[in-house]
């Protein structure tokens, strides 16, 4: 995958990276969740 430059770029890929752990580590499949959940809140 590829990732944008920047702020953004690098937000996204620990996002990509912590989607990849979360498969399996559950903890941070959890906590991926509770961040997604948070940001649809705004």
């Amino acid at each position: 995958a590829t990732m944008a430059i920047g702020k953004g770029g690098a937000r996204n890929a620990a996002i990509f990276a912590a989607q990849i752990l979360a498969l399996k580590y559950s903890d941070i499949a959890t906590r991926l969740d509770q961040h997604k959940e948070s940001l649809q809140r705004g």
